[in-house]
């Protein structure tokens, strides 16, 4: 399971950096309009939610932030509905930066 995977894997990094903050991002939509795969996708970050203030782990989730208000995926946010365009990297960069800033704050 994905979500198991992930979980593994900042069980690891906190055991080998255990001062170290992770943001641990939900997984992007995918595809040009909702449907089962984005179900299943939800599905896993729900369970990648539950990881959030554990082990340093601060999780986001901003997949709304591709979204046009129809739920659709621009192709101009990501042109084969799966990559992120320049346009795209820009909304994901906008959408972490207080997380970001917030937990590097300490620094």
């Amino acid at each position: 399971m994905v979500s198991a995977g992930v979980t593994a894997i900042c069980e690891e990094l906190h055991l080998r950096l255990p001062e170290a903050k992770i943001l641990l991002i939900g997984i992007f939509p995918r595809g040009a309009q909702a449907d089962a795969g984005r179900d299943k996708i939800a599905g896993v970050n729900m369970e990648l939610a539950k990881l959030d203030g554990t082990r340093n782990i601060t999780y986001l989730d901003i997949g709304k932030v591709f979204l046009e208000a129809d739920g659709s995926i621009a192709p101009s946010i990501m042109n084969d509905y799966l990559h992120p365009t320049e346009a795209g990297y820009e909304r994901w960069g906008e959408a972490i930066a207080p997380a970001v800033k917030k937990l590097l704050g300490a620094y």
